[in-house]
């Protein structure tokens, strides 16, 4: 006996059995997938505002009034304080618009106390001051405001004729009241972010020379101005009694320019 010809209703229904995709695992990934972008999104979005929120913490905060001390060293002369400015452009007007939070009372030290958010915690660094001080400052060069020192420039590879050396750019970062660091920094001293209380010395000189600390440098954190008389952190550095690079007996006044290698306060105006 014959089989009976299967109606075009019975091709259809074996057609769409054999056809049908397997929609449950393609759903089942799709959904991993899914879950996984969202959690990978929410996450980057609390690391971004944990970011921004520890960035906004780091010191100096707008409000804040802190204090360190800059000594510039070029072939081997210490140089005087960086001149008083109150203007980001190096303007001494109180009222410059905009006004430098960071900026110059001409007595070595870096008044820090920022008036936005773009001079503020981890953007307060020796190269924003001394870039509101017209002067430039790489790894491999420095060139001093023409006000500050005139024709003060040098790159890495050129000659210190007094030293007979070629000198190379150089720093090192102490603390108010602790003994002067033995091994200089590496990197660009421009993006060093300044602190309360930090001694900072920027040299040109010649490699394997001696990095001293700054003349007079403690005293000047010890007594400070505008602060009524107050040191950097009272609390918790008593001033030294002598600065390392200081001689013995040395009562040079916190204004005072500190004398260079031979005792100077000259400045360098001829490489």
């Amino acid at each position: 006996m014959a089989k009976p010809k299967p109606s075009k209703y019975s091709r259809a229904h074996v057609r769409s059995k054999v056809r049908r995709p397997k929609r449950a695992g393609a759903s089942r990934g799709w959904m991993i997938t899914t879950i996984a972008l969202v959690t990978l999104g929410t996450l980057l979005v609390v690391l971004s505002y944990n970011d921004r929120q520890g960035r906004a913490q780091v010191a100096p905060k707008i409000g804040d009034h802190l204090h360190a001390y800059l000594g510039v060293n070029l072939c081997g002369t210490w140089e005087p304080p960086v001149p008083a400015f109150e203007g980001r452009n190096g303007s001494n007007d109180q009222n410059a618009t905009p006004r430098a939070g960071i900026h110059s009372h001409a007595d070595y030290l870096v008044h820090d106390h920022p008036f936005g958010s773009d001079e503020s915690g981890s953007k307060a660094t020796l190269g924003r001051y001394l870039g509101y001080a017209q002067t430039q400052l790489t790894a491999t060069s420095i060139k001093l405001w023409l006000q500050w020192v005139p024709n003060a420039e040098y790159t890495n590879g050129k000659q210190c004729p007094k030293l007979k050396k070629p000198g190379v750019v150089q720093y090192k970062v102490g603390k108010f009241g602790k003994p002067w660091p033995k091994t200089a920094r590496s990197g660009n001293p421009a993006d060093y972010h300044m602190a309360n209380g930090d001694l900072i010395a920027v040299y040109f000189l010649p490699k394997g020379a001696a990095l001293d600390q700054p003349p007079g440098s403690d005293a000047a954190l010890a007594n400070i101005n505008d602060l009524n008389g107050k040191s950097a952190i009272p609390a918790s550095a008593p001033a030294a009694s002598t600065p390392s690079s200081t001689p013995a007996g040395s009562t040079a006044p916190a204004s005072a320019p500190p004398s260079s290698t031979a005792s100077s306060s000259t400045p360098t105006s001829k490489p």
